[in-house]
């Protein structure tokens, strides 16, 4: 961890580092309760909150779809590119979602 506070101090990162795990097991501790939004729920595992998303808890239908908790539908390109602007371009969008799930 040290490494960790070296290189977060050196590029001022604020937040902590989050790590996701895909499991069906329960974490080993009591995770957060309620519904939570993936984006918002990585701010709030950096916070030091552990966040348990499923189908029931996830409360983003595009999240949930693109960390695979459902089916995807057609995927609205330029909203997440310009309304959201969680990439920078369409292309970065499509290499994303065929990386997290090649057999779509």
């Amino acid at each position: 961890m040290e490494g960790v506070e070296k290189i977060r101090s050196a590029l001022g990162i604020r937040k902590g580092a989050v790590g996701v795990k895909y499991s069906d097991e329960l974490p080993p501790v009591e995770p957060s309760g309620g519904r939570h939004a993936v984006c918002s729920a990585i701010l709030e595992a950096a916070a030091g909150k552990v966040i348990m998303l499923s189908g029931e808890t996830c409360a983003c239908p595009g999240g949930k779809a693109h960390i695979g908790l459902t089916e995807a539908r057609t995927i609205p390109l330029k909203m997440l590119v310009e309304g959201e602007k969680l990439w920078s371009d369409v292309t970065s969008v499509q290499n994303s979602f065929w990386r997290a799930a090649p057999n779509r």
